[in-house]
């Protein structure tokens, strides 16, 4: 993946923050896939949808075009994902390292 350079961070007053990166078009599709992925496991979990039969479909329905706004709330997922990934690997590693 490309690299993603975080230009700055800014706290909110509510407890949040706001990111300002820099983004090649290569690492925000990933980070657009990955939010796309993660939402898609929230819902199959959310709605118990993990037996669902296989289906086959056209390129025309998988080539689908998003708005920007989708395509924003798309990324801003996938970047709540990678942070979540990451301190969850960040927790397991300190977890298997009080464990030895």
């Amino acid at each position: 993946m490309s690299d993603i350079n975080v230009l700055e961070i800014l706290d909110q007053p509510d407890g949040s923050a706001l990111m300002n990166m820099d983004l090649e078009p290569e690492a925000t599709k990933s980070l657009v896939q990955t939010g796309l992925r993660y939402m898609l496991n929230q819902m199959m979990e959310a709605n118990d949808l993990d037996g669902l039969p296989p289906n086959t479909f056209s390129d025309s329905v998988r080539g689908l075009y998003l708005s920007d706004a989708e395509t924003n709330i798309l990324l801003h997922l996938g970047v709540v994902s990678a942070i979540r990934t990451g301190m969850g690997d960040e927790q397991n590693q300190e977890e298997d390292e009080n464990r030895g």
